[in-house]
């Protein structure tokens, strides 16, 4: 054999240091990632919320009749559902807010600021068996008796992540929201204080 031979090929020292390498870029890359990956998809499921809505607020305009937007949360999954006002929808006329994510049970907290029918209050509830419900009248506007709380923020529906040690709370810096704001059903997207249903 000759020398040449000999020398090709890595060290076990140049193996282990190259390991290393690529071990503290991953730990340095990959939580970056993920967490551009899930805000991501906080976005995409508030674009949603905001398209269902303005559907909502034009079918009531369509077809001349209130029209209503519910939310729930359904074995720990977001749902949404738009249905004529005084209609119950059916188990089969939820959409899952994740289903074209990729969003597992437990990754997504949907909240409002809702007490019942379009009522408003000073703050966003995570509630998990509750169905809220935003209301349009015939001509696509908020009802004239809906109250919008103290500090007049609107209707306010929340998505985000939630905590890793408390499931039931928002993880700071990933609250993505619509605020339906006036009684002419004006909607804007917001984030994080701008989803605050209180000054």
């Amino acid at each position: 054999m000759s020398n040449e031979q000999l020398d090709s090929g890595f060290t076990l020292i140049e193996v282990i240091v190259a390991t290393l390498i690529i071990g503290i870029l991953s730990a340095i890359v990959v939580p970056s990632w993920l967490g551009f990956v899930n805000r991501q998809r906080i976005s995409a499921v508030n674009e949603s919320i905001l398209r269902t809505l303005q559907n909502a607020q034009q079918e009531a305009r369509k077809q001349k009749i209130s029209y209503s937007v519910s939310f729930r949360t359904n074995n720990q999954i977001p749902q949404i559902v738009i249905h004529p006002r005084g209609t119950t929808p059916s188990n089969t006329d939820w959409k899952s807010l994740a289903e074209e994510l990729a969003i597992n049970p437990q990754q997504i907290l949907l909240g409002t600021n809702l007490d019942g029918d379009s009522i408003a209050t000073t703050a966003t509830t995570y509630a998990a068996n509750t169905t809220q419900t935003i209301t349009f009248d015939f001509r696509g506007n908020l009802p004239r008796d809906a109250s919008f709380g103290t500090a007049d923020k609107g209707l306010i529906v929340t998505v985000a992540l939630p905590r890793a040690n408390n499931s039931t709370e928002p993880m700071a810096g990933t609250r993505r929201c619509v605020v339906v704001r006036t009684l002419l059903g004006a909607m804007q997207t917001g984030r994080e204080d701008q989803c605050n249903a209180s000054s």
